[in-house]
């Protein structure tokens, strides 16, 4: 809703919603506060807005729902193109890891006017193993595992800041089911491969 220049107060309003030969009314209440948010306040959403690398061959407007979104100020974009590790003719992981950041580095481009980053960690908790196949025949949450997670995590951190973004300007996160623990050993094992984070001296680490 545009409230370009509405004054502070409670407004009420009736949507009409009319399915098949039924009327609906629908009423509703804006409160607009005395605020103005700066044009670089950055506001998320709730929805999918997974534009991953802007590829236009596969989909042509992208470019147009990007301006969109940013002309709406929705300034989070989400996406899901980062590399998976690449594996051996028996399924194991190469090491040390061989990353395409190809991908993820025309998504960097093409959010570059974004001012924040969210990325969709590809892990389904009511599978297993959760990575699939992603990480080799490794166990979840492994020693095995977490070595090489810590590595392609910490790897694309240092890519994403490489490009420019600081903290601050991208994140990591699951898509749902929060409450599952699988997620919280998703979070706890990435915050642990942080490359600033593993800096620190061992009696100011909170993991």
């Amino acid at each position: 809703m545009e409230s370009t220049g509405a004054r502070a107060g409670v407004y009420d309003y009736e949507v009409l919603l009319l399915v098949g030969d039924h009327l609906h009314r629908v009423p509703f209440t804006v409160f607009v506060h005395d605020v103005t948010l700066s044009l670089e306040t950055p506001l998320g959403t709730g929805n999918w807005s997974d534009l991953n690398t802007g590829d236009g061959a596969t989909f042509g407007n992208l470019n147009e729902v990007r301006d969109a979104m940013l002309s709406h100020r929705i300034t989070v974009g989400a996406m899901t193109s980062y590399p998976w590790p690449a594996r051996d003719d028996q399924g194991r992981v190469i090491r040390p890891l061989q990353l395409d950041f190809a991908d993820l580095d025309k998504a960097l481009a093409f959010h570059k006017d974004f001012p924040q980053i969210s990325f969709f960690f590809g892990f389904n908790q009511h599978v297993e193993p959760p990575q699939r196949d992603r990480f080799g025949p490794v166990e979840w949450m492994s020693d095995e595992f977490k070595e090489i997670f810590r590595e392609w995590i910490g790897a694309i951190i240092g890519r994403i800041r490489a490009s420019g973004r600081d903290y601050d300007q991208f994140c990591f996160m699951n898509f749902d089911e929060t409450l599952d623990e699988k997620v919280e050993q998703l979070c706890v094992l990435t915050h642990s491969a942080d490359p600033i984070l593993t800096a620190l001296p061992k009696e100011r680490r909170n993991w």
